[in-house]
């Protein structure tokens, strides 16, 4: 598997622009992190302030020079605001496996964005990073995310289930391997 974030891989699709998050982005990024609907299904704690956006901006990028995660804005073509993230993470070399996630703000949901994005980000995972497996970790309760895990080629994978999130209820493992 090719781990390599140096030059950061700016992707795009017909109607949005994946790109490294920015110190600009820190009011979506807050706003994102604290959105009740985007947090519902991730057991996340909300961020408390703008200061503790501006520390995760700060963090997804370290690690994305690290070669430890790679974290993309989502933002439509025609406008940089950031509508939503999408990341991969906890990478398994010896297995050539990575794991997906994304969240989007509610006014964005359910317009085909999403699986636009994880389109674009799973062909950079399997085409550029040369991944054999694609993971992903929803709830079952979150109805919406395992819809477009389905509609985007993820098929439910019990052999690959480790409960590494013990926050989220009713965890499934969804699974895409590259052809």
């Amino acid at each position: 598997m090719k781990l390599s974030f140096a030059h950061f891989p700016v992707l795009s699709t017909e109607r949005l622009v994946l790109r490294r998050v920015e110190d600009k982005d820190v009011q979506q990024i807050y706003r994102l992190r604290s959105d009740p609907v985007s947090n519902a299904y991730i057991g996340r704690v909300a961020p408390a302030n703008e200061e503790e956006a501006a520390a995760h901006i700060r963090m997804v990028n370290e690690n994305a020079s690290k070669d430890q995660s790679i974290y993309w804005v989502i933002s439509l073509q025609q406008d940089p605001t950031l509508i939503g993230t999408i990341c991969f993470w906890n990478f398994d070399l010896e297995h050539a496996t990575i794991e997906i996630g994304y969240e989007m703000l509610a006014e964005f949901q359910g317009k085909g964005l999403m699986a636009e994005a994880i389109k674009r980000v799973i062909a950079y995972g399997f085409d550029e990073m040369k991944a054999r497996i694609i993971l992903a970790y929803p709830s079952a309760d979150n109805e919406r995310s395992v819809a477009v895990l389905k509609n985007t080629g993820f098929k439910l994978d019990p052999r690959h289930y480790a409960n590494i999130h013990d926050d989220v209820n009713n965890l499934v493992t969804y699974s895409q391997t590259r052809q």
